[in-house]
């Protein structure tokens, strides 16, 4: 069953600083800027040509424009639209119904750790509607091997995916191996414990 989260500040609070040893760096979302006011916190969401600005307690949306030839600016509630430019060339969030996208949460330091919220958003109600834990993931390095262990929620049943890369080769290249198991608890502040539950698993695969 997929976590959910009340609001933004929820899924800030979540992983403050990354749970690798010797790292401790801060988490952060990769579509995300924070601005703090006296009355509170907002987040910033690039979507992409769509800027969201939604405050980080009640999940409201405060303000969103489009990046065009001619800059488009919604009134949140109303479905009215100003200024509207003729071209589109990037994915836009739609002025009704409800749409979803992904914001992925990690550490910039190390990159061996990292969640993903799947993010549900209506223009027409002017909120979030959901905020639900899709993925998170931990690695552990042992020798020139970087053991990248993500648990998946977002689909029934959970799985555990296992991908192992040599840490000294490209990100775009190929890795060593992948395996996929059932769902496995894991442990972000003892990542070894995952590693080796699912070493012993796959010795009856």
């Amino acid at each position: 069953m997929m976590k959910s989260f009340y609001n933004i500040d929820e899924v800030l609070n979540y992983r403050r600083h990354c749970p690798q040893k010797n790292c401790g760096h801060g988490i952060f979302g990769d579509v995300m800027t924070l601005t703090y006011e006296e009355r509170g916190r907002t987040a910033g969401f690039t979507i992409g040509d769509s800027t969201l600005i939604v405050d980080c307690a009640s999940n409201k949306i405060v303000s969103y424009s489009e990046t065009q030839k001619l800059s488009a600016v919604y009134g949140i509630g109303s479905g009215s639209v100003h200024g509207l430019g003729p071209n589109r060339h990037l994915w836009t969030l739609s002025n009704n119904g409800t749409d979803m996208f992904a914001l992925h949460m990690s550490c910039n330091k190390c990159s061996l750790y990292g969640f993903t919220v799947q993010v549900a958003v209506s223009l027409k109600q002017g909120t979030l509607l959901g905020l639900h834990l899709n993925s998170e993931f931990t690695s552990v390095k042992q020798g020139a091997k970087v053991h990248k262990i993500n648990n998946v929620y977002a689909v029934d049943p959970g799985i555990t995916e296992m991908t192992i890369y040599h840490e000294h080769l490209s990100s775009q290249h190929p890795p060593l191996d992948k395996v996929q198991l059932p769902l496995i608890p894991l442990d972000v502040d003892n990542p070894e414990k995952a590693l080796e539950r699912i070493k012993k698993l796959l010795v009856f695969l």
